[in-house]
């Protein structure tokens, strides 16, 4: 066996947020790494304007002062949790070996939404259970600008159900206790840490339920008492897509090939973001 063999064999044995294979050769991002960057990339970048948000949602989501920060910072550290799944591993492992090669996680932010949105039903703080599900919504629509990763396009595919159904069951939670020892006890990794039972996985309507309310609750509020969740849902999937792209691109650009316009997309968030804050929005 090759030394270049012997490396990727050992990288897929620990969890990745990126592996590529290029001219023989495994470029790779480790998923932990990744996970704690973005969440320091949340806080410096938004800090200033999540302590306005927070007191703009004060009354709404009764945040003590600096919660939305750490509850930010948490989101970040879980947005890619997903790709802790051992089936992504196994679909790489089957494909034919060739000089470039590249390890994908499809629908991996569908899955950890899932999982908390799921395992936040056992909550029975009102409002804890309603953060929780507002974290799994901005997580699961961290990728939605890209083609086919809507939630929506899941909603009505059987196909990509099933296979979430088989990422779920798969789930390494090893990482998610690394993870959580990071988080220092927030309420959002320890929710993920009951982990659900597989009979619950494989029977239930995990995936169903949770892209249904998804589709529902992404669209423009009917009603004022929605619009501060409407907000804080814009405003963090955009300061995550943010973070999480700047993260990437940072440690990937040096060491293979990457998505070119990455930049721009970011570019385009923070455009969006402007005006989160505004009087308008109040």
């Amino acid at each position: 066996m090759s030394s270049g063999c012997e490396e990727l064999n050992k990288l897929l044995q620990t969890p990745l947020a990126y592996l590529e294979v290029k001219d023989g050769k495994p470029y790779h991002e480790p998923l932990l790494d990744h996970l704690a960057q973005t969440s320091i990339e949340i806080e410096v970048l938004f800090s200033n304007r999540l302590r306005v948000l927070e007191e703009k949602t004060r009354d709404t989501f009764n945040w003590e002062r600096g919660e939305l920060l750490e509850f930010a910072k948490a989101i970040g550290l879980l947005h890619d949790i997903g790709k802790a799944s051992r089936k992504y591993v196994e679909e790489f492992q089957r494909k034919q070996r060739a000089e470039e090669l590249k390890l994908t996680f499809p629908q991996h932010e569908i899955v950890a939404g899932i999982l908390i949105y799921h395992l936040s039903s056992n909550i029975e703080d009102s409002n804890a259970r309603r953060r929780a599900r507002l974290a799994a919504r901005v997580i699961a629509r961290h990728h939605a600008a890209m083609e086919s990763r809507h939630p929506a396009k899941v909603r009505d595919d059987r196909c990509k159900k099933e296979f979430l159904r088989e990422v779920l069951e798969k789930i390494n939670y090893s990482v998610i206790e690394q993870v959580r020892a990071v988080c220092r006890g927030h309420e959002l990794c320890e929710i993920l840490s009951k982990k659900p039972e597989s009979r619950v996985v494989r029977e239930g309507n995990f995936c169903t339920d949770f892209v249904e309310e998804l589709a529902r609750t992404s669209d423009a509020p009917k009603s004022a008492d929605r619009v501060h969740d409407f907000i804080l849902l814009n405003a963090l999937t955009g300061m995550l897509v943010v973070a999480d792209n700047l993260v990437a691109y940072r440690n990937r650009r040096s060491k293979s090939t990457t998505d070119g316009s990455t930049p721009l997309y970011v570019k385009h968030w923070l455009c969006e973001l402007a005006c989160d804050c505004a009087s308008d929005y109040w």
